[in-house]
């Protein structure tokens, strides 16, 4: 069995429809980790600006929208195996023994009690632009994340033998990029 604990808390702001802002901070225990590690504490903050709603632009007949927004954020993971904190005894049977088979126990998975949440931390910012009443849409985002603490198996060496590798906290990962998304609706109006 496993169970996940999560406590979270959200502010919103929005200033005259025009400026926008939230933050969340939210604190995750989970049974498969141990000790200190088993609470992880993640937080995002984001903002926008509906510069369509200023004065400078409202008059401004052919544009519908025109929004900028950014946000900074970390989430965790903690998808792994139960119990994989503990090392696993399991039955193992035909051993060898005086010429005979017997049964027994080996170690069938190794453990690791310094397992942590795995976490992403995440940069983006973008536009959204609406014309001609709708006519053509499209955003623009760029994101910029790093995951790191990744949660993988070991590579066991031979002399462990048969027993399954242990989860352990290695390595980080970067994915940055732009996306663009584009939408157009023509034809006659109803």
């Amino acid at each position: 069995n496993s169970s996940l604990a999560s406590f979270f808390g959200r502010l919103s702001y929005d200033y005259k429809q025009i400026y926008y802002l939230s933050a969340t901070v939210r604190r995750d225990g989970s049974s498969r980790f141990i000790g200190d590690n088993k609470w992880g504490n993640f937080y995002s903050v984001s903002g926008g600006v509906a510069l369509k709603q200023m004065a400078f632009l409202k008059s401004v007949s052919w544009l519908e929208n025109l929004k900028l927004r950014a946000g900074y954020g970390a989430i965790g993971n903690q998808e792994i195996g139960n119990y994989a904190y503990a090392n696993v005894i399991s039955p193992y049977y035909n051993y060898p023994f005086g010429g005979t088979a017997a049964s027994g126990y080996s170690q069938s998975t190794l453990g690791n009690q310094n397992l942590k949440w795995e976490t992403s931390f995440q940069y983006n910012g973008g536009v959204d632009v609406e014309l001609w009443k709708g006519a053509l849409v499209f955003s623009l985002d760029y994101f910029y994340k790093v995951t790191e603490d990744m949660l993988v198996n070991a590579s066991n060496p031979p002399s462990v033998g048969y027993a399954e590798p242990a989860w352990i906290n290695s390595g980080s990962v970067l994915n940055n990029g732009v996306e663009f998304e584009a939408t157009y609706r023509g034809g006659k109006d109803d």
